[in-house]
């Protein structure tokens, strides 16, 4: 193997000690080492920029601590012997420490070598943090691009998408003149594509706004079941031409209270149609995707949350790890959609203070599942939270 080069410059040392300096280390044979000597007789001073260590004379503390410093690491060479001594000099910024008395060559070899390990592992650290520091610099500026991106892409696109909406429901409705029923199917086709690019551009939006912190909770006090089953009723044409069943079973009894969670309404519906409309997506035909409630086992009243499932009996996600589907832009195995919906149902139930998480066994199916607090106090005054 090729010796290594090992720069090691000579600071403050006495003509004599050179020569033993030079006469020891010429015998270290895995190392090509170059002695640095200072640039002028009169400069007691090597270049640094020139050395990978020093061999230092002066192991006076107080020019050390004046003039030492982390780059390069100096190797003081004393004539003190005392503990107390050799480590005030190490205090004032040497890296080791070699008393006269102990300069033979297996000691200064060990040292020097040593030392010069230490500085090769913190060369690399630093060219990696550099490079790591530069990457970063580099991914925050993308993100903020993709951000900017996202933010003018949802408000550019919901000014026009609505215009075309609005047309095209005017048309449907027979406004503009009359429609035959295969024109009015397809116009109700667009009019669902236009539903679908309004979630896509107000999910980016709010994207947006939870990296940039101006997402806000309106928290209060809200019936989790009769969100679910308005929810129901809103997404029932879809599952009929979807050929699947929705459902919301509860075996309570008649009279047992509802499931009050510390929710926004707005964000909490928004949860429950993404993951909804996932499922629905994935649902087998003929299948059924359910939505369930059950409160959490805990026996403590104040940490009790309540657990919200979303079921369906498709095929399963087709990934590995479940979890990577809550990274942005990333999709099942049917790569429809943009990515976005679990990555933000996520964000939101984080940001209410919950938890989610999705489990799709080997055997088909998928469930993900949520937790939302109870409320502190039933009759708390509206409480803002945001990001």
């Amino acid at each position: 193997m090729e010796p290594r080069s090992l720069r090691i410059g000579l600071e403050c040392m006495e003509p004599l000690l050179n020569e033993e300096v030079r006469s020891l280390l010429d015998s270290a044979s895995d190392w090509c080492v170059t002695l640095v000597q200072p640039r002028r007789s009169s400069d007691p001073l090597p270049d640094p920029s020139a050395c990978d260590l020093i061999l230092c004379g002066n192991s006076d503390p107080a020019w050390l601590d004046a003039s030492a410093s982390d780059d390069p690491p100096r190797i003081v060479l004393t004539p003190d012997r005392e503990e107390e001594a050799l480590s005030t000099i190490l205090q004032a910024g040497a890296w080791e420490v070699i008393p006269h008395a102990e300069l033979d060559l297996p000691r200064l070899i060990r040292t020097v070598i040593r030392t010069a390990e230490r500085v090769e592992v913190r060369r690399i650290t630093q060219e990696r943090t550099r490079a790591l520091e530069s990457e970063n610099a580099l991914l925050l500026r993308q993100r903020r691009e993709l951000q900017a991106f996202h933010h003018l892409l949802s408000h550019e696109l919901r000014t026009p998408l609505t215009s075309v909406r609005e047309f095209v429901s005017l048309i449907a409705d027979g406004i503009a003149g009359p429609v035959n029923e295969t024109q009015r199917e397809f116009l109700h086709r667009c009019l669902d594509g236009c539903d679908q690019l309004k979630r896509y551009t107000e999910d980016l939006l709010d994207l947006s706004r939870l990296d940039t912190g101006k997402l806000s909770l309106r928290a209060e006090p809200i019936d989790l079941g009769r969100v679910i089953d308005d929810l129901i009723a809103a997404e029932a044409p879809l599952a009929r031409k979807r050929g699947v069943e929705l459902v919301h079973p509860d075996e309570r009894e008649d009279e047992a209270p509802p499931f009050l969670v510390e929710a926004d309404a707005a964000r909490l519906r928004q949860i429950l149609s993404n993951l909804v409309d996932n499922a629905l997506r994935h649902a087998r035909p003929g299948g059924t995707v359910t939505i369930s409630v059950e409160e959490s086992p805990d026996d403590s009243p104040e940490a009790r949350e309540f657990i919200v499932s979303v079921c369906d009996d498709g095929p399963g996600i087709g990934t590995a790890d479940p979890e990577e589907l809550f990274l942005r832009h990333r999709q099942g195995s049917d790569g429809g959609g943009l990515g976005l919906g679990l990555g933000l149902c996520r964000d939101l139930v984080e940001l209410h203070g919950g938890s989610i998480r999705l489990e799709s066994p080997a055997s088909g199916g998928c469930r993900v599942q949520f937790t939302l607090p109870r409320p502190r106090e039933l009759t708390a005054p509206r409480e803002e939270l945001t990001t």
